[in-house]
């Protein structure tokens, strides 16, 4: 496999990497408002929408925004079957979202009568570009590295906490949210730590986990240690803006703590990635092959 791996042309390498951006463009659109229901909490509370509906959008929100680490996943593990296998992966999340769309089960949350069935372009588009560079990249097998495949979903699992604990925001706009200070921010920092809990609630962090992973592993030279250290980058970035504190704690009597200020799970996420730069570093320095 290592010998493969040494074989490998570095476009096979960029067409893998170029299918995770691609499956993962649909989270960073969604961390933006783009394909959310469109309604405030107040309604929402009181929603049309069947418990079929809402466990069906639950499903595939999650399919969507785990679809990039599953597919980092495949590529880090390195098998004749990881093209097939993410080829499937693509489709699956792609069928059921579209079901979800034609099968009248995607409406507004404060309307008895569903939304149009209008087809999610930009995704089917992503996807289908997704599972096209995994074809051509072919089913050669990537570097073996299965500790960076436990590594990767140690990340993923940390990252995705914000997005498990305030599940809400899933199916809420984030302008929705009445009563935050993410719906009326102070000040420039208020509304970048808004939108920076926002999009750790809504997965984005997942997208760079995966993202900074495949780079590290499957980018050769400093090119991959780059795009690496930008996915800690980032994690670290709405660590630092991106705690809860600030809208959900506003009561006269809540005291805030430097603590409380910083979102853990993107913290404890950007440990993982960081790792896997400096053993790729370090092996690489002392003249080994990375694995």
């Amino acid at each position: 496999m290592l010998q493969a791996a040494k074989k490998r042309p570095p476009v096979t390498a960029a067409l893998r990497f170029g299918a995770i951006l691609a499956a993962s463009v649909p989270t960073v659109l969604y961390a933006f408002g783009v394909g959310r229901v469109r309604a405030n909490w107040s309604c929402f509370a009181a929603s049309y929408m069947s418990d079929v509906e809402m466990v069906s959008r639950e499903i595939v929100l999650w399919g969507s925004l785990l679809l990039p680490v599953v597919l980092a996943g495949l590529l880090l593990y390195g098998s004749r079957w990881t093209t097939f296998m993410g080829v499937i992966s693509i489709c699956a999340v792609l069928l059921m979202r579209l079901v979800l769309v034609v099968g009248g089960l995607d409406h507004e949350a404060c309307a008895r009568e569903a939304l149009p069935a209008v087809l999610p372009w930009s995704l089917i588009a992503c996807y289908v570009l997704a599972a096209a560079l995994l074809i051509m990249a072919g089913s050669s097998p990537s570097p073996g590295a299965g500790w960076r495949v436990a590594a990767l979903w140690g990340a993923a699992v940390v990252a995705a906490w914000t997005t498990v604990d305030f599940g809400y925001v899933l199916l809420v706009d984030s302008g929705g949210i009445s009563g935050s200070s993410a719906d009326y921010p102070s000040s420039f920092w208020d509304g970048l730590g808004a939108w920076a809990f926002d999009a750790e609630a809504t997965g984005l962090p997942l997208a760079v986990v995966a993202l900074a992973m495949a780079s590290t592993v499957l980018t050769k030279g400093w090119l991959g240690r780059l795009g690496g250290l930008l996915g800690v980058g980032f994690l670290l970035g709405f660590a630092a803006v991106g705690g809860p504190t600030g809208f959900t704690c506003y009561a006269p009597d809540c005291s805030e703590s430097a603590l409380s200020l910083v979102s853990w799970p993107s913290l404890l996420a950007a440990i993982f990635p960081l790792l896997a730069v400096y053993v790729r570093a370090s092996r690489n320095g002392s003249g080994n092959s990375p694995s």
